[in-house]
């Protein structure tokens, strides 16, 4: 049987996209060019698939290149909100970017000398994508702890739900997925009861996140969150008698379309247009 620790870690895998020349068209250090299609589908597929992407780029050094980002996504490429970073860590499982230069591993020999970048990159980011689509039928077939479920919606538990939603997330040992987004959140002693560890050192690339004194509380507290979207919907700026789809895009506004992705892979049956209180 898996820890609690290790259940929480799994999922934590990123996906690395350089942004300039990569994702958009290069102008200049200081203006953003307009986005590269074939790099912005690409994306999407990865999204689509269940996969965490992350913008990695030197801009991210300046915030308000980060801002600019960010918003640009959003507004030119149609993108959601994803997280820019300059960090690479244990996590990322490979990189989108017009300089790289593959390297086999441990030997210091450079994968396919004789052809340019572009073409070496264009059949890795192939051969990758393609395989990425098969990964997660694979590990639900080992996956011996958590098998796909397949009953009807009506009849799904919302510890289920709950369940699959954490997984995605790739949350680690009392952690949460609650963004800091404000100072006030930085003042806070509690979420939804739960007490909050000030003290713990935060990983890289996790420090603008809450995490919790007791890691058992982690469900709870996200559990909370849902029970107050289905209650008091209109304090979060939700429709009445909201629905399961509206809740996560809400609770997910970054990478909703993946958590909804992967939801369905798990539970086919999952009807997302039902009303969220139907699931609490």
């Amino acid at each position: 049987m898996k820890t609690f620790k290790q259940y929480l870690t799994e999922g934590r895998e990123w996906v690395g996209v350089d942004f300039d020349q990569t994702l958009s068209h290069y102008t200049s250090w200081k203006g953003i060019g307009k986005p590269i299609p074939k790099m912005v589908d690409r994306i999407k597929k990865m999204l689509d698939n269940g996969e965490k992407v992350k913008i990695f780029t030197a801009r991210a050094n300046n915030p308000k290149d980060v801002k600019a980002i960010k918003k640009w996504l959003v507004d030119i490429a149609g993108l959601p909100v994803l997280e820019v970073t300059n960090k690479k860590d244990q996590f990322m499982t490979r990189l989108y970017d017009d300089r790289a230069i593959q390297v086999k591993k441990n030997t210091g020999e450079v994968v396919g000398e004789d052809i340019s970048i572009e073409e070496k990159l264009g059949a890795l980011a192939a051969g990758l994508l393609a395989g990425s689509m098969l990964l997660p039928q694979t590990m639900q077939a080992k996956d011996k702890n958590h098998p796909a479920i397949t009953q009807p919606a009506t009849s799904t538990k919302f510890n289920s739900i709950l369940n699959l939603i954490l997984k995605h997330e790739g949350l680690i040992e009392g952690q949460t997925p609650f963004r800091i987004t404000n100072p006030e959140m930085k003042k806070w002693d509690r979420i939804h009861g739960f007490k909050i560890d000030k003290i713990a050192e935060k990983p890289m690339g996790r420090e603008n996140f809450l995490f919790l004194q007791n890691p058992a509380d982690v469900s709870k507290a996200v559990k909370k969150q849902f029970e107050n979207y289905a209650n008091n919907p209109t304090r979060y700026g939700l429709k009445p008698n909201v629905s399961l789809k509206d809740a996560l895009a809400k609770f997910d506004q970054s990478g909703v379309r993946g958590k909804i992705s992967y939801l369905l892979k798990n539970i086919p049956d999952l009807d997302l247009d039902q009303p969220l209180k139907k699931y609490i």
